[in-house]
C-alpha cells in the first residue's frame, strides 16, 4: 500500500530536484502549481512534512524546506515513539522519565521551552494539558504512559485554535484515543485502531529527540549498488589538492592550529610516531603551522603512524567549526595536517573522470566502530549494563577529562552506556585476548538489512579475511570491530541471516563472475586493503579498490551499476571545511566520497552536503525503504551524483 500510494501522490504533486511538494506557507500543490483540495499537511520535526490527499487515508512524507518543529530530547530508557495522525508524538515509556519538548524554527531559534513533563510507569490518569505559545500553540495530554504533542499547520506555523470550544473539543479528542496503538509492532503502515487513523511510523531510539520519516519519489535504476568502505582519511589528506574541489588552493581560509590557551602556534608541534610513542625523526620542530606534504618526508606506500580518532576528541578538534585544535588534541601533534599530493592517488582518476563529492562528511564522532553502526544502522548502540570501567569520565561541563598532554580518561562507552569507542561482539569472530566483560550482548534494533529482507532486496556484506576469521585464524590485520552486523541478533552465531548475508570479500568476486551478485554489495577489504593508517598505506590500498572496479566495469553488472567510494572516518586527520551540526553524535570531519557508474555524471564535483547515512538514503529509496531513523530520511541520498532515466 506505500508504494503504490507514494506512486499516486508523487503524480499529484511537485517534486523537483529539492523534493519540496509545497511553498512555505504550507499549501500542498500539483506540478502546475495548483493547490490540491482537501490536502492536509502537518509537520513531524524540522526536514518533514506528512501530507495526506484526503482520498486514501495514508501519510505520504516529504522534504520540507520550512517548518516549526518539536524537538527533544525526548530521552530515556526503553522509550518507544511514533508519530501518528494530525501530527500526535506518542512516547511510551516502561519507566519514570522526564520529556522535554520544544518548538523551535528552523534557525534553531527556541520560541518557548515548556516545563518538564514527568512520565510515571504504569500510571492510569489523563490530565490534559494545553499551553499557548508565541506565533502558534501545542496541545499535551498525558494518558497512562502516553505523551501526546498534537499540531496543526495553518500558512506555515504551527497554530492552535484560539476559541475556548475549540480548545476544549481538542481536550476531548484526547479523551476519545482509549488506548495506545502496537509500538511492538513492525514498522509501516498500521491499521486503524482505538480511534487512531492509519499511521506510517518508526520506532524511536531513546537517543533521539524526534521521530521523522521521508518517502521520495521512487527510482527505478541502479540495478546494483556496490560500496567500498576504506578506512581513516580527511579529505584534505588526499584530496586536498584536487582541481575546482574545495580544497587547499581554491579560496582556501583556515584558522592556524592552536595550544591549549587558544593562542597560535609559532610552529606546528612536532609530529609525534604514535608507534614508538616518541617524537618522529622525520619531521623538525620547526615546520610552518599549515598543511604540508607527506611528499617531503616519506613516500605513498610508507605508512604512516596511527592517529588518535575517538568519539570524545573529534569534537575537541572541531572546536565549534573552527578546525584549529586538531593538533593540539591529537597524539601524533602536528601528523594531522599532513596530505598526499592527489594526483598520485590511483583512485584519482575516478575522481576525475565520474564524479567527486566535496562536501561528504562521516556521520558520527569519532572512530571505525560507531561508524560502521552508522552505516548500517543510523544510531549509536546502548548497552546499559556496559561495565563502569569501560565508561568515559567527564567533567562537570560534559568534557572528557583529559590526564596528560596526550590521553585522557576515555572509554569504550558514555557514562550512560552508549557504545563509542571499539568495542567487540559476543559473537564470532573477535579477539581470543578481549576480557569476557568488554564483549557486547545481541544487538536488536533495525539495521538496513534488516529494512532490504522485509522487503525481499537481495543483499550481501563481503568482508576481507571473514572465513579465516570465523574459524579462528584471523588475518594479523583483520578488524573485529569493522564487522558491524556481527553484532546484531539477526546475524549471530547460528542465525540464518549470517550465513545468508555475512561473506569473505572473495566471495565477492564468484559472484560477480557467476552473474550472482546481489542488489545491494558492501565490501569491506581486510586491514592491509582498507588504507588505515598504522597497519597498511594508501598505496596498497587503492590499488586493491582499483582492481575491484575494473572487474565490475568488465561485468555485465556494470551497465546497471552504481560504485559509491568512501571512508569510515578522517582517521584524526585535519580538514579545513567545518562539518554541518546535527545532532550529539555528529558528523564528524570531512572524508572523500565517490561515485563510479554509467549513472555518474562525468568529471563532476558534487557540492551538495552528503554523510555516511546518505548511502543509506540512497538504498531506502531505491528499494522504497523505511528509513531507520531521523538522520537517515533527512540524509540527500546521492542522486545528485547522477543523471538517472526518468
Amino acid at each position: 500500500m506505500i508504494r503504490s500510494t507514494c506512486a499516486a501522490l508523487a503524480a499529484a504533486l511537485s517534486l523537483a530536484s529539492s523534493l519540496h511538494a509545497y511553498d512555505i506557507t504550507g499549501k500542498v500543490v500539483d506540478s502546475a502549481g495548483a493547490a490540491i483540495a482537501n490536502a492536509k499537511v502537518w509537520a513531524t520535526d524540522d526536514t518533514t512534512y506528512s501530507v495526506t490527499t484526503g482520498s486514501d487515508g495514508a501519510f505520504h512524507f516529504v522534504h520540507a524546506a520550512s517548518a516549526l518543529r518539536p524537538q527533544g530530547p525526548v530521552r530515556g530508557e526503553g522509550l518507544q515513539a511514533v508519530v501518528g495522525p494530525d501530527g500526535i508524538l506518542l512516547v511510551r515509556s516502561p519507566k519514570a522519565a522526564e520529556v522535554r519538548l520544544t518548538l523551535a524554527a528552523m534557525d534553531g531559534r527556541a520560541l518557548r521551552r515548556d516545563t518538564p513533563v514527568k512520565l510515571s510507569a504504569g500510571a492510569n490518569r489523563l490530565d490534559p494539558i494545553l499551553r499557548p505559545l508565541p506565533h502558534g500553540a501545542y496541545v499535551l495530554s498525558l494518558r497512562g504512559e502516553g505523551l501526546y504533542l498534537r499540531m496543526r499547520l495553518s500558512q506555515g506555523t504551527v497554530s492552535m485554535p484560539t476559541d475556548r470550544a475549540e480548545r476544549t473539543a481538542a481536550r476531548v479528542a484526547a479523551k476519545k484515543s482509549a488506548a495506545l496503538p502496537d509500538l511492538n509492532a513492525k514498522p509501516g503502515l498500521a491499521a486503524a485502531k482505538d480511534g487512531f487513523a492509519p499511521m506510517l511510523y518508526v520506532p524511536m531510539s531513546d537517543s533521539e529527540s524526534g521521530v521523522s520519516v521521508t518517502l521520495k519519489k521512487p527510482i527505478a535504476k541502479p540495478g546494483h549498488i556496490i560500496v567500498i568502505y576504506l578506512e581513516n582519511w580527511s579529505f584534505n589528506s588526499l584530496y586536498g589538492k584536487f582541481p575546482g574541489a574545495a580544497n587547499l588552493d581554491s579560496g582556501y581560509s583556515a584558522e592556524p592550529q592552536k595550544d591549549t590557551n587558544g593562542a597560535a602556534y609559532a610552529y606546528l608541534p612536532r609530529p609525534w610516531n604514535t608507534n614508538n610513542n616518541t617524537p618522529d625523526s622525520l619531521y623538525t620542530d620547526t615546520m610552518p603551522n599549515a598543511p604540508f606534504s607527506f611528499f617531503k618526508y616519506q613516500k605513498l606506500d610508507d605508512q604512516i603512524p596511527d592517529l588518535v580518532h575517538r568519539f570524545y576528541q573529534e569534537p575537541m578538534q572541531i572546536h565549534g567549526g573552527k578546525m584549529d585544535y586538531y593538533a593540539q588534541v591529537s597524539n601524533a601533534h602536528g601528523m594531522v595536517m599532513g596530505y598526499f599530493d592527489t594526483d598520485s592517488l590511483p583512485l584519482a582518476k575516478y575522481a576525475k573522470d565520474y564524479t567527486l563529492c566535496d562536501h561528504f562528511f562521516h556521520s558520527a564522532f569519532g572512530g571505525s566502530f560507531l561508524n560502521h553502526m552508522w552505516f548500517i544502522a543510523a544510531r549509536t548502540p546502548l548497552w546499559s549494563d556496559i561495565p563502569a570501567k569501560y565508561r568515559a569520565t567527564l567533567d562537570a561541563n560534559g568534557n572528557i577529562v583529559k590526564k596528560s598532554d596526550r590521553t585522557f580518561a576515555d572509554g569504550q562507552a558514555t557514562p550512560e552506556g552508549y557504545l563509542v569507542n571499539t568495542i567487540y561482539t559476543h559473537n564470532t569472530p573477535h579477539p581470543a585476548t578481549a576480557a569476557a566483560d568488554q564483549l557486547v550482548p545481541d544487538l536488536d534494533f533495525p539495521t538496513i538489512g534488516d529494512r532490504m529482507n522485509d522487503k525481499g532486496v537481495t543483499w550481501k556484506w563481503y568482508s576481507g579475511g571473514w572465513d579465516s576469521a570465523v574459524a579462528g585464524r584471523p588475518d594479523s590485520n583483520f578488524q573485529f570491530h569493522h564487522q558491524s552486523f556481527a553484532f546484531f541478533k539477526n546475524y549471530a552465531d547460528g542465525a540464518p541471516g549470517r550465513a545468508a548475508h555475512l561473506k569473505d570479500e572473495k566471495d565477492f568476486m564468484a559472484d560477480l563472475n557467476a552473474g550472482n551478485l546481489p542488489a545491494v554489495s558492501f565490501i569491506k577489504p581486510v586491514g592491509d586493503n582498507n588504507e588505515h593508517p598504522g597497519y597498511t598505506d594508501v598505496k596498497k590500498g587503492e590499488q586493491h579498490t582499483v582492481a575491484l572496479i575494473e572487474a565490475i566495469k568488465a561485468s555485465p553488472v556494470w551497465n546497471d551499476a552504481v560504485i559509491v567510494i568512501t571512508y569510515d572516518e578522517n582517521g584524526g586527520f585535519w580538514d579545513h571545511v567545518a562539518p554541518p551540526v546535527i545532532d550529539r553524535w555528529g558528523p564528524g570531519t570531512r572524508v572523500p566520497g565517490i561515485v563510479v557508474s554509467p549513472f555518474a555524471k562525468k568529471g563532476y564535483i558534487d557540492k551538495h552536503t552528503y554523510e555516511t547515512v546518505s548511502i543509506l538514503s540512497l538504498i531506502e529509496r531505491r528499494f522504497s525503504l523505511l528509513p531507520l531513523s531521523s538522520r537517515d530520511a533527512a540524509a540527500a541520498d546521492l542522486t545528485g551524483t547522477m543523471d538517472l532515466p526518468n
